[in-house]
C-alpha cells in the first residue's frame, strides 16, 4: 500500500475510520463472499467474535449457528436487494439488508 499515491492512502484511511465509527454493523464480502472486513458495530450487533467470522462465507454462520438464517444466499441468487430481521446466537436480534 505504500507504493500507492499518497492522496488514495489517504482517502482508503478516511473510508475505513467512516464505515469503522458508524452505528450500523457492515460487513464487506469479497468475489467469492467470503468475509474480509466487518466493523466494531458489526461485533456488538451481531454479538460474534472475530474467530466466529474470519474466513466464513455469511451464510455459513447459518450452519454454525450463529444466524438463524441469512440475507446473502437470497440477495445473489434472486439478484436484488434482500432485508429482513435476523437473530443472532447471541439472542440480539437485528435488520440486516443485503445486496449482490
Amino acid at each position: 500500500m505504500s507504493n500507492q499515491n499518497p492522496v488514495i492512502n489517504e482517502t482508503n484511511l478516511l473510508l475505513k475510520n467512516l464505515i469503522d465509527s458508524s452505528h450500523d454493523g457492515i460487513t464487506i464480502a469479497d468475489e467469492n463472499r467470503k468475509i474480509i472486513w466487518y466493523n466494531k458495530a458489526f461485533h456488538r450487533l451481531s454479538g460474534l467474535t472475530s474467530q466466529q467470522i474470519d474466513g466464513y462465507i455469511s451464510y455459513q454462520l447459518v450452519g454454525k449457528g450463529f444466524q438463524e438464517t441469512s440475507t446473502v444466499k437470497e440477495a445473489i441468487h434472486y439478484r436484488k436487494v434482500v432485508t429482513r430481521f435476523i437473530k443472532y446466537s447471541s439472542g440480539l436480534e437485528c435488520l440486516v439488508t443485503s445486496s449482490f
